[in-house]
């Protein structure tokens, strides 16, 4: 069966690493894909777009003392099709999830999304994000991810989305406990045990990291490769403590429209260097 994509210019997102490194809980590809919604129209605003009368009637974001009333259609988060079921199980999923920072100077919690509504007649998704998330995604002092909008969108599930965003743009390799990669895909930390409490890395390998891989490997730009970190790194049946990921570039998923202009920013920004330089 062909492969229901997102109706949707592509465009390269920016999500600030604060959030791409948080820790996160398991969401379902649905609700993943309202947080890329939400992180697109961020990217928007960051552009300067008025957000009122974002991508027309349909898909709105307006704010207000405390939150951001949001707008959209079902189509924009579910492309095969209007399920009731499962978007209303995506909505009220996410308005149970809650977002935490904290910093040298302060801690908080808020929820993804709140009042969450579904109009079915109309296929009208509302919701409301707060403001303290949505500044979250928009300050990158700390680092940031860019990655391409429909190849994030279209990947099938939470697990390769999540390593598409933290792969993408790395060059270096990544050393990541066990114990901290479970914490940033959302999955307990008594999963992938065995009845006594040892680790099954196979398992998590099977269910986790593999297919994560595969589904990068046959669409996006970035991808990675990846090696057991053991407590002893000479003895092949030493407890593996964590991961070491690879970054690995594919050009011939990179939307060359994309490149093109980000080719066009780089090179007008040197010109502008140069210019000042010689002065």
């Amino acid at each position: 069966m062909k492969k229901k994509l997102p109706i949707t210019k592509n465009k390269d997102v920016v999500v600030s690493w604060v959030y791409t490194w948080s820790k996160q809980q398991d969401m379902s590809i649905h609700e993943q894909r309202i947080v890329l919604r939400i992180l697109e129209a961020c990217q928007a605003e960051l552009k300067g777009v008025k957000l009122k009368d974002y991508a027309g009637t349909k898909r709105k974001f307006e704010h207000g003392l405390w939150d951001v009333d949001a707008q959209m259609h079902v189509s924009d988060v579910i492309f095969s099709g209007r399920d009731y079921n499962e978007i209303i199980a995506a909505l009220d999923s996410l308005a149970g999830r809650f977002f935490t920072y904290e910093d040298d100077e302060e801690w908080w919690k808020c929820g993804f999304i709140s009042n969450p509504k579904y109009k079915k007649r109309t296929g009208i998704i509302t919701f409301r994000v707060s403001n303290d998330l949505w500044d979250v995604f928009t300050k990158f002092a700390k680092g940031y991810r860019e990655f391409e909008l429909n190849k994030a969108l279209a990947l099938p599930t939470g697990y390769s989305l999540r390593f598409y965003m933290l792969m993408s743009g790395q060059v270096y390799p990544l050393d990541i406990s066990l114990e901290n990669l479970k914490d940033r895909l959302g999955i307990p930390a008594d999963k992938y045990k065995d009845k006594n409490g040892k680790d099954r890395i196979d398992h998590f390998e099977e269910r986790v990291l593999k297919p994560a891989k595969a589904a990068l490997d046959e669409s996006c730009p970035y991808t990675f490769n990846y090696v057991k970190v053991r407590e002893n790194p000479n003895n092949k049946r030493s407890k593996v403590t964590g991961f070491r990921f690879y970054p690995v570039y594919q050009p011939q998923f990179r939307d060359e429209e994309l490149e093109g202009k980000e080719l066009q920013a780089k090179v007008t920004a040197r010109y502008q260097i140069d210019s000042h330089v010689y002065e």
